[in-house]
């Protein structure tokens, strides 16, 4: 019945995917009451453009499209996988069966989990093979709740089974997870190289379905060319330099950029936190093709293209001033050039002292001061005319050498 699918997708918050399912199967039992043969590719494209006519902004959607090239990959490469292998007996087969739906939807959808999250699962097959039937289990379950809840007896025992394969599916999914080498992290790669790799996929896709080996050699030509741009990005990001103060709430951290080297700079609590970090910080690391290195904000440290003494930081040609205790001018009276002054944790200090101390460009307030605190370093500043930057508010700032 399309109106309990309906239902069913309001209740679970219409989603892209969700919608996605509702519409097909909508546009399915349409054709079906008019005795039409529907066309998977069809109804794929016809959802598709009446989602997007609705909110063209969908398609910016992860899971928008995430859940088309999931379908598309399994009615388009399940049926050429599954008759790889055969077996006469039926578990061996079901669990095929599983496996050939995997692969499908892995295949089209890999590009963009290594776009946007940076990462591969390496025990998908596996972990597939429990969530796939645990999720249709839960499909079920769900619309068989909806559709009995006023059955008191009934309801208990399927809002039960319901609640123990949510559970279970759960649990998989963490142990899986939990194993060694379960996600390859880290996999950066920009937009022009997922289409690439998606004209690769197309090319391989073609080449066996009608067996020319033209496809094929254009599967070869655009790997080149993804060889190459991948190339270039490395020989871009040799030549980067750069200083980045990020905006981490209530935490200083800097990064110190100089080719495929660099110094992070940040509190202890940021840096023993994986979740944030990876959150925060990772995603920029390998997109800039980045080695961690990291330093505590408290410490000196001295390399080829960066050194710290105190207070005093000098990168590459750039001079700067970290003030993260009680500023003292200096009792000589001349000014030091500096480019630019970092304040942090809340550090007590006047404009009017920092511009008789200091000859410089620009003053930075990190993640770590308070908005109260800001809020007024600003006035003083816009009041002396001096140039300031909050990345609380502006984000991070970032400067190219």
């Amino acid at each position: 019945n399309v109106s309990i699918i309906w239902i069913y997708a309001v209740l679970t918050g219409l989603s892209a995917s969700v919608l996605r399912s509702a519409v097909m199967f909508t546009f399915v039992a349409m054709g079906s009451s008019l005795k039409r043969i529907t066309n998977i590719y069809n109804v794929l494209a016809s959802s598709a453009f009446f989602l997007l006519l609705i909110n063209p902004y969908f398609l910016m959607e992860v899971g928008f499209q995430l859940s088309y090239l999931a379908v598309l990959g399994i009615v388009l490469l399940q049926p050429r996988i599954y008759p790889l292998f055969y077996t006469r007996y039926l578990l061996l087969d079901k669990i095929w069966m599983i496996t050939a739906v995997s692969i499908a939807a892995q295949a089209a959808t890999f590009p963009l989990g290594l776009l946007y999250y940076y990462q591969f699962p390496v025990y998908f097959l596996v972990s597939n093979l429990f969530v796939i039937p645990a999720s249709t289990l839960v499909l079920y379950l769900g619309l068989a709740l909806f559709a009995l809840f006023w059955m008191p007896r009934v309801s208990n025992v399927i809002g039960l089974l319901l609640d123990k394969t949510i559970w279970f599916m759960d649990w998989v999914v963490l142990s899986i997870d939990s194993l060694p080498f379960a996600l390859l992290q880290g996999i950066s790669i920009s937009v022009p190289e997922s289409w690439f790799i998606y004209l690769i996929i197309a090319g391989i896709v073609v080449f066996f379905y009608y067996n020319r080996n033209s496809f094929f050699i254009a599967s070869l030509a655009f790997a080149a060319l993804l060889l190459g741009w991948n190339t270039i990005e490395k020989f871009l990001h040799m030549q980067q330099k750069r200083l980045i103060i990020y905006s981490v709430p209530n935490t200083t951290a800097m990064d110190f950029i100089s080719g495929c080297e660099h110094l992070f700079v940040a509190d202890s609590s940021l840096l023993n936190d994986y979740d944030r970090m990876l959150f925060h910080i990772k995603h920029n690391w390998w997109d800039s093709g980045l080695r961690s290195a990291t330093a505590g904000v408290s410490d000196d440290f001295q390399m080829p293209f960066l050194k710290r003494k105190n207070q005093y930081i000098q990168f590459l040609d750039k001079r700067m001033v970290l003030l993260d205790k009680e500023f003292e001018a200096s009792e000589s009276g001349t000014k030091l050039k500096v480019d630019f002054i970092i304040l942090s944790k809340n550090v007590r200090v006047k404009m009017e002292k920092l511009a008789e101390a200091y000859d410089f460009g620009k003053i930075i307030f990190d993640s770590s001061n308070s908005g109260k605190r800001i809020q007024y370093w600003k006035k003083d500043c816009e009041r002396l005319g001096i140039g300031y930057w909050d990345v609380n508010e502006q984000g991070a700032f970032v400067e190219e050498l």
